[in-house]
């Protein structure tokens, strides 16, 4: 399923190929006069032109499938990884100034169903109730390197061993996701909401985690080499020692509790001077 899109470019170059290469083999080969060697080429460039139109429309087609998909609340995965890595896959797009091809999905929301309602009502300091993250949407394993994705919502959402390598997901919300595992190596986390996250064995090297929200989040085993937690909020968290504290950039500048003081000056959350 997660190739599918692939293979159906593949296909339809195949077809393109299958119809134009016999015409292109008789301009080549016959000895024809000018006049039809030059019909011949048109036939050829008209060819070309429609292929690419076509392929464009085709292209415009899954994308309108895949938004579809990713704005249809519902549990589970219900085609929302193919459609993620579709809209993020790198591929020709003839007339477009997208870079690289890429969609941007910033702001996408996949917050489930049974949170929609009651998101919005849980206080700052609230915790989730327990049997709100049991349907979270099932996304584990997606791949999507370099995304765009901005103000994405995953709430809840079940993302072990995802790769977000490279991606901007400042603002982007996690609170109560499952991080188990999840490639974030230089990701950019600005602002991101990673409350009350299972982040055990997270690769988060080099990740700029700048005011990022880590209150009550489980770093068992998570990497922060070169991370930067500036202003990051690690009150709370658990399963996490000075030693892996002290490989990340800027550890002093988080606001910890005093078991994880580290040596170093704790400094003072907002409002709270």
């Amino acid at each position: 399923m997660r190739d599918w899109h692939h293979v159906r470019w593949i296909g339809d170059t195949l077809i393109w190929l299958r119809r134009s290469l016999p015409i292109a083999l008789l301009w080549f080969c016959r000895p024809f006069n000018d006049s039809f060697r030059i019909i011949q080429l048109v036939a050829i460039l008209t060819a070309i032109v429609a292929f690419v139109i076509d392929l464009g429309y085709r292209q415009e087609a899954r994308e309108a499938r895949a938004w579809q998909l990713l704005t249809t609340k519902a549990p589970g995965n219900s085609g929302k990884i193919w459609a993620l890595e579709y809209l993020n896959t790198r591929r020709f797009r003839p007339f477009s100034s997208l870079a690289q091809g890429r969609v941007p999905l910033d702001g996408v929301d996949l917050t489930p169903p049974d949170l929609v309602r009651t998101q919005d009502k849980l206080k700052d300091g609230e915790l989730f109730p327990d049997n709100r993250c049991r349907r979270g949407t099932y996304l584990r394993g997606v791949k999507l390197p370099h995304a765009q994705l901005m103000y994405a919502v995953f709430m809840c959402a079940d993302l072990r061993r995802a790769d977000f390598q490279r991606a901007n997901l400042a603002e982007a919300n996690f609170r109560g996701a499952i991080l188990q595992a999840t490639d974030f190596r230089e990701a950019i986390l600005l602002d991101a909401d990673l409350r009350e996250t299972l982040l055990q064995v997270a690769d988060l090297r080099g990740a700029l985690l700048k005011r990022t929200n880590l209150t009550r989040a489980l770093l068992s085993g998570a990497q922060l080499q070169g991370a930067d937690l500036e202003q990051a909020d690690l009150r709370e968290v658990t399963a996490i020692g000075c030693g892996q504290l002290k490989q990340a950039n800027n550890w002093q500048k988080a606001y910890r509790d005093e078991e994880l003081a580290c040596g170093a000056v704790i400094p003072s959350p907002p409002n709270q001077d």
